[in-house]
């Protein structure tokens, strides 16, 4: 057997075991959540509003074109001529493929549709790290800024909460972010233009729109939730810090594909804080087949704009 049929093997083995430990970890929330807690499931006060269910999905295509704007901004800044549609399909497109195990497949398809005569692949690359580094800081902050509203920890870490915040605000400093970045790539071994520098205010309001498309999100999910039993207005607060920092854990849980089922668990145990845990990690799963069917949407989108040339002469023929 050749060099090239064992990487060929190891690689599908890597994405089989992924796939794998995500089955095994839904089957044990299954098995130990679910089953045990039929008769509390069947008889929690349901009440379906295909309204506020469709509200949900739309609010998620909001937020991924709205996320696809700011990170347009980030591509300007590096003097990255793309247009907003562009920057969609690359964002769109890149985000299918976390799906498949092992991060960098959506780095390096970002990286690709990036590459043209004046964006070198490194910086193609460059931009796509940017982009999660901003998601992920913008998480961990919405999820800090979230526990004011949350008494239990509120009346007991507030200041410490808030000296986290201010601390992590230098993590934006241009020279802070680079020894981030370069860290990064080490790690990865993968070279980089060190010579990038985003200005400290440009980061504020770059994780400002990261901020906002984090709200939009929870607000989705707050539609989801009152399609089908009810909640204040007032839970998107919490809610949007829960899910920011389960979405974080399972993105960077490399071992499953998309996080699939450690962020189902994460959000599932977060949201038992005020709802019974089966309801909750009910809850945490219809989110991530409502993200699904969105992301289904937003990949049609994008194809059929792509193709709407094809698309008109096929049916003006």
């Amino acid at each position: 057997m050749t060099k090239s049929n064992n990487k060929k093997s190891k690689s599908w083995s890597k994405k089989v075991f992924s796939f794998l430990i995500s089955a095994v970890i839904i089957f044990f929330i299954v098995k130990d959540v679910f089953i045990p807690n039929l008769g509390e499931l069947s008889s929690y006060d349901w009440n379906v509003n295909y309204w506020y269910l469709f509200l949900s999905i739309i609010t998620f295509l909001f937020m991924w074109f709205f996320k696809s704007f700011v990170w347009s901004k980030v591509l300007n800044k590096l003097n990255v001529d793309i247009t907003f549609i562009e920057s969609c399909k690359v964002k769109i497109y890149s985000l299918m493929m976390r799906y498949i195990p092992g991060k960098v497949w959506s780095l390096a398809k970002g990286s690709v549709m990036l590459k043209s005569g004046k964006v070198s692949y490194k910086k193609g690359f460059l931009a796509m790290v940017l982009d999660i580094f901003y998601d992920l800081y913008s998480a961990a902050l919405i999820f800090l800024i979230s526990l004011f509203f949350i008494p239990e920890i509120r009346n007991y870490a507030n200041i410490w909460i808030l000296v986290l915040i201010i601390a992590s605000i230098v993590l934006l400093h241009p020279k802070v972010l680079s020894f981030i970045i370069r860290s990064g790539y080490k790690l990865i071994k993968k070279e980089v233009d060190y010579k990038f520098e985003i200005p400290f205010s440009s980061s504020l309001v770059f994780v400002f729109g990261y901020v906002i498309s984090w709200f939009i999100t929870s607000l989705g999910l707050l539609f989801m939730i009152k399609g089908i039993t009810g909640v204040s207005w007032l839970f998107v607060f919490p809610l949007t810090g829960l899910f920011a920092i389960a979405w974080a854990i399972g993105f960077l849980s490399i071992i499953t594909p998309s996080g699939i089922g450690i962020r189902e668990g994460v959000f599932g145990v977060l949201l038992s804080v005020y709802y019974p845990l089966p309801v909750a990690m009910g809850l945490s799963f219809l989110s991530r087949i409502i993200f699904g069917l969105g992301e289904i949407i937003l990949v049609s989108i994008i194809f059929l704009y792509s193709n709407i040339d094809v698309i008109k002469g096929y049916f003006s023929s």
